[in-house]
């Protein structure tokens, strides 16, 4: 409950900085690949627990993937994708990673989990919106997520959608420009 509680408070300041204007961009010499294979270990242990398979894919080799971007809002925006796949995938597997499109990368979070219904679909990256808010949804959160992600995806320059089929899974994307270092 205390670490629920510390993530709602981050997360109200994080979309009261965006929302003041005060939410910057902090450019540095960040390893793309080298986030991916961090997260893959992190999250392995609850993948793992849950009997589902998780992949992080490099769209490109470790000694290439060093660019210029926000390090820190990339890793939130993952973490926040990826901790979401897991929570609403029961069986299956989830798999992320990026991929090189020339002028940017696009990033992809793909689950087998609940999907996003149609109805639910415009209302995604809205505030304290949940794909079930049902009262015996079981899944826990605030539905300030998502609308964290958009923003910071925005900020850098980038966009975000998604694509889902009801029962069968949703694929995140996010695009960030390349810069290189």
């Amino acid at each position: 409950s205390g670490v629920r509680m510390l993530n709602l408070i981050n997360d109200l300041i994080n979309i009261s900085k965006i929302e003041s204007g005060q939410m910057e961009v902090v450019l540095s010499p960040v390893n793309v690949s080298e986030q991916i294979e961090s997260l893959s270990h992190f999250f392995k242990a609850e993948a793992t627990l849950k009997g589902l398979a998780l992949s992080g894919v490099c769209g490109l080799p470790i000694g290439e993937a060093k660019i210029l971007a926000d390090g820190e809002k990339i890793y939130a925006v993952l973490v926040n994708l990826v901790k979401n796949a897991l929570k609403f995938t029961k069986s299956g597997a989830v798999r992320f990673g990026y991929e090189f499109k020339g002028d940017h990368l696009e990033y992809y979070v793909t689950d087998s989990g609940i999907g996003i219904s149609g109805e639910k679909s415009q209302a995604v990256f809205d505030r304290f919106v949940q794909v079930d808010s049902s009262a015996s949804s079981g899944y826990e959160g605030a539905g300030l997520g998502l609308s964290i992600s958009k923003a910071y995806i925005e900020l850098m320059g980038g966009r975000i959608w998604f694509k889902s089929e009801l029962n069968k899974g949703t694929t995140f994307y996010f695009t960030i420009p390349y810069k290189v270092v």
